[in-house]
C-alpha cells in the first residue's frame, strides 16, 4: 500500500474521531454526541510500526471534549528520510491541522458544535425525542456517530474495548468511544501497527497544548463554511426530532 493510502487510512480514523467529539469542557449536560469516555483528562503515547515508524501523542481534556494530536514520523521509503511533524486541535467548534514542516495550518468549522447548539436551544420534550431517535440510529449503524461497528468486545491495558476489524487490520477502541488504544494488521505486503504504550488518567494538560504555534500561518476557513455547515446541523436536527416509530 501506498505512502500516501496509509497517510488516508491514518487520516480518516483520526479525523473521524477529531469530528464526532463531544462538548466544551465547562458543559455538563448530555446530548446525543457524548462518548463514554473514562476520565476527565489523559495523555495518551503510542508507538507507530510499518513504512512511517515513529510516535503519537493524544492529549485528552473535558472527558475527550478537546483532543490534540501530535504525531513525528520519518517515512522509510524515501532516499532522504524526514521526519514529519503534524499537530491536530480539535474542539466542538472547530478543527485545526497543522503541518510543522511548512509552518502552515487549516482550520475548519466543526459540524458538532453547531449540533450542539441547536440541541440546547430544544424543548425538554424535543430534546428527549432528539435523544431517543439519535441512541436508535446510532444502535443500529454506530458508523454514523464516528464509532465503527465493533466486530466484538477485547480489553486492552486494562480497559474495555470494541474491537474492529477492517481490511486486515484490527483495531481496539475504548468502549463507547473513538479512543484508539491499538491498531494492528498488514495492509498491502507492510504489518502496521499503533499501539499505546501508557495512559496517564491523572495528568493536567498544560493549556499551552492546546494553542497553535506563533510561527504557524493559519488559513482560516469558518467563515466560509458556517452557514452552509449551520444548515446541514439543522437538517440533522429536524431528523432527529421527527416522529419515530
Amino acid at each position: 500500500m501506498s505512502h500516501s493510502i496509509r497517510a488516508a487510512v491514518h487520516s480518516t480514523v483520526f479525523f473521524a474521531a477529531l469530528l464526532f467529539t463531544s462538548a466544551v469542557a465547562a458543559e455538563t449536560a448530555k446530548h446525543p454526541w457524548n462518548q463514554n469516555v473514562p476520565f476527565e483528562t489523559a495523555i495518551i503515547r503510542y508507538e507507530l510500526k510499518g513504512k512511517d515508524p515513529g510516535t503519537r501523542v493524544l492529549y485528552l481534556r473535558a472527558r475527550g471534549d478537546e483532543r490534540v494530536t501530535v504525531t513525528r514520523t520519518t517515512p522509510t521509503d524515501t532516499a532522504a528520510a524526514a521526519e514529519r511533524h503534524t499537530i491536530e486541535i480539535s474542539t466542538p467548534a472547530d478543527v485545526t491541522r497543522i503541518e510543522m514542516q511548512t509552518k502552515t495550518a487549516l482550520r475548519a468549522a466543526n459540524k458538532l458544535g453547531h449540533l450542539i447548539e441547536g440541541y440546547k436551544a430544544l424543548s425538554d420534550e424535543d430534546k428527549a425525542t432528539v435523544m431517543k431517535t439519535a441512541a436508535r440510529v446510532e444502535n443500529r449503524f454506530p458508523a454514523l456517530r464516528g464509532r465503527p461497528e465493533p466486530s466484538s468486545k477485547g480489553k486492552f491495558l486494562g480497559y474495555d474495548c470494541d474491537v474492529v476489524e477492517i481490511g486486515g487490520v484490527t483495531s481496539y477502541y475504548i468502549a463507547g468511544t473513538t479512543i484508539l488504544l491499538k491498531s494492528e494488521g498488514v495492509q498491502g505486503s507492510i504489518a502496521v501497527a499503533t499501539i499505546a504504550t501508557d495512559i496517564d488518567n491523572k495528568a493536567a494538560i498544560p493549556e499551552d497544548v492546546f494553542a497553535i504555534p506563533a510561527e504557524v500561518r493559519v488559513r482560516d476557513l469558518r467563515e466560509m463554511q458556517n452557514a452552509t455547515i449551520r444548515q446541514s446541523a439543522e437538517k440533522e436536527l429536524a431528523a432527529l426530532r421527527a416522529p419515530h416509530p
